[in-house]
C-alpha cells in the first residue's frame, strides 16, 4: 500500500498517538516520551500526536544533545546513543543531536491531572482529523497507539483508510475490569466492548505492560466476567471473536541514567522518610496510606515522616482525613513536583509506598527501585512483577491499611533490612532500562 515501507529498511517512521503526553497526564505519557526518545536515539523518525493544553505549543521538536565521547552502556550517562544500522554498535558522531516531533491537537481539557470521558471524546475526533492529514506528509510505516481507549479509534481509522498497521499499548484502565474506578466506567466499557474488541482484533499486535494486566485482558476476552449491557449479549459469540488473540507483555521501563541510588547508612536517630507519588484520585488509594499511620505510630521505635507528591481533585478530602486522624505532624502534601526534580525526591527518601487499587505497570515503583528504595505496595497488576516479597519489599492487599501499617512499622524499625531491600531493588530493576524496553517494541514493529 501507499504507506507501507519495505521491511528491508533499517530506519522506521513511527507515528505515536496518546491523548496524554508530558507535562500533562500520568505514567502513560512518560512511556510514550521514553519510547519515542529511544527510537529517535536509534535513528528512527518519530512523530507524536497528543492533546493541546493551555499554552503548550501546537508543534514542538524535542531534541537531545549527545554527550561527547559517552560510555556505550545503558544506565551510564544521560542521552547515551543507541546503535545505528543493523546489528552495529557504533556510537553516533560527537556533537550529534536527535529528537522527535510532537503535534498537539485542540481538545476540551480543563485539568492537567485528570481527563473526563467527554474530554477524551474530543481527542478522538480532533486527532482523527489531524492524523488523516499528517500521515500524507509523515508517511509512517507503523502506528503505535497508547491505550485502546481513547487513542485506539484513531489508529483503527488510519488502518481502514490507509492500511496502516498499528500496535496497541494496554496501560491499565483501558482494560475492562469487574471493579472499575470510577464505577461508571463499568457501564461505559460494557457499551464500548464491541469497539474495544474490534480495535484489539485489527491490531498488528496488542501489548500489555504487565503479566497481571495481560491476564485481566484475556479473562475478559474469554468471557470470565461480563459488564453491564454486555451481559445481555450471547457469551459464545463474544468469546469466539477474540479467543485466539495473542497479547504480548512488554513492561514499562525506567531511565537508569536519571534515577540512581545514593549511599545510605544505618542511623538509629534519623527520621525515616516515606515517599509516595501519584495523582490524587480515588484509584491511587492515598486514603489507605493515611489510615495506616495511627497504627504505625503505635508500633515504631523511630520517628518517621510521609511525603505525598502529586495533586488532584482529592487534595481537600485527604487534607481533612489527615486532620481527623491526628497525623498532620507526620504527613506533607507536597503538591506537583516537576519531573526533572523527582530523582532528588527519591534519593532523599528511605521507603517508597504504592497504595493503588489498580495499575498497569507503575513507573513510580520502577523509579523508586532504581533509586535504591525498598517498596511496600498493594498487590496490583504490574507490581507483582517487580516487587519480590521479602526480598526488595512487601505486598499487601489493596485497601488493607492494617497490613500496610505492619509492613511500614517493620521497615521503619529495622535499618539493616530496609537498606538491604533497597540494594535488591537496584539489582532487580536493571533489566527495565528504557533501551531494553524500546528494543522489544522495535522487534514487534519489524516482525
Amino acid at each position: 500500500m501507499l504507506y507501507a515501507l519495505s521491511s528491508m529498511l533499517s530506519v522506521m517512521r513511527i507515528l505515536m498517538i496518546n491523548y496524554e503526553f508530558p507535562p500533562i497526564g500520568g505514567g502513560g505519557g512518560n512511556v510514550t516520551y521514553y519510547i519515542s526518545k529511544n527510537l529517535a536515539r536509534g535513528g528512527h523518525d518519530v512523530c507524536v500526536i497528543t492533546s493541546q493544553f493551555r499554552c503548550l505549543p501546537k508543534y514542538e521538536k524535542i531534541g537531545f544533545q549527545i554527550p561527547p565521547n559517552p560510555p556505550f552502556q545503558r544506565g551510564g550517562t544521560e542521552d547515551v546513543p543507541l546503535s545505528k544500522g543493523e546489528g552495529k554498535e557504533e556510537p553516533l558522531s560527537k556533537g550529534e543531536t536527535y529528537g522527535f516531533e510532537v503535534h498537539r491537537v485542540p481538545v476540551l481539557r480543563k485539568n492537567p491531572n485528570v481527563c473526563s470521558v467527554h474530554e477524551m471524546l474530543t481527542f478522538v475526533v480532533s486527532a482523527s482529523l489531524y492524523s488523516l492529514r499528517l500521515v500524507k506528509k509523515f508517511r509512517p510505516n507503523i502506528v503505535h497507539t497508547f491505550f485502546g481507549v481513547p487513542s485506539g479509534p484513531v489508529a483503527y481509522l488510519l488502518k481502514k483508510v490507509y492500511s496502516l498497521p498499528y500496535v496497541v499499548f494496554l496501560g491499565g484502565r483501558d482494560v475492562p475490569r469487574p471493579n472499575s474506578d470510577p464505577p461508571f466506567y463499568r457501564l461505559m466499557y460494557g457499551i464500548l466492548a464491541p469497539a474495544i474488541r474490534s480495535i484489539w482484533g485489527n491490531a498488528k499486535a496488542v501489548v500489555a505492560c504487565s503479566n497481571g494486566l495481560r491476564g485481566l485482558a484475556l479473562r475478559w476476552l474469554n468471557g470470565s466476567f461480563a459488564l453491564p449491557v454486555e451481559m445481555c449479549r450471547d457469551t459464545a459469540c463474544r468469546v469466539s471473536t477474540c479467543s485466539s488473540m495473542k497479547i504480548h507483555v512488554i513492561p514499562d521501563g525506567v531511565d537508569l541514567s536519571r534515577f540512581r541510588p545514593v549511599e545510605k547508612n544505618a542511623n538509629s536517630d534519623a527520621t525515616v522518610k516515606i515517599l509516595t507519588i501519584g495523582r490524587l484520585i480515588p484509584r491511587k488509594g492515598f486514603d489507605c496510606l493515611i489510615q495506616s499511620l495511627p497504627e504505625v505510630m503505635k508500633m515504631v521505635r523511630k520517628d518517621f515522616s510521609v511525603e505525598i507528591v502529586g495533586d488532584g481533585p482529592l487534595r481537600g478530602e485527604l487534607t481533612r482525613l489527615i486532620e481527623q486522624l491526628g497525623v498532620s505532624d507526620k504527613v506533607v502534601l507536597a503538591g506537583t513536583v516537576p519531573y526533572e526534580q523527582l530523582a532528588e525526591k527519591y534519593q532523599q527518601a528511605d521507603v517508597f509506598v504504592l497504595s493503588s487499587q489498580a495499575e498497569g505497570m507503575p513507573l513510580v515503583v520502577l523509579e523508586a527501585m532504581a533509586s535504591g528504595l525498598p517498596i511496600i505496595a498493594s498487590g496490583v497488576q504490574g507490581v507483582e512483577d517487580v516487587v519480590k516479597e521479602g526480598v526488595n519489599g512487601y505486598l499487601f492487599p489493596p485497601d488493607d491499611h492494617r497490613i500496610l501499617s505492619q509492613y511500614l512499622a517493620a521497615v521503619i524499625n529495622d535499618d539493616t533490612t530496609r537498606l538491604q531491600m533497597g540494594r535488591e531493588s537496584v539489582k532487580i530493576v536493571q533489566e527495565y532500562d528504557w533501551a531494553n524496553i524500546t528494543e522489544q517494541y522495535l522487534h514487534i514493529y519489524e516482525s
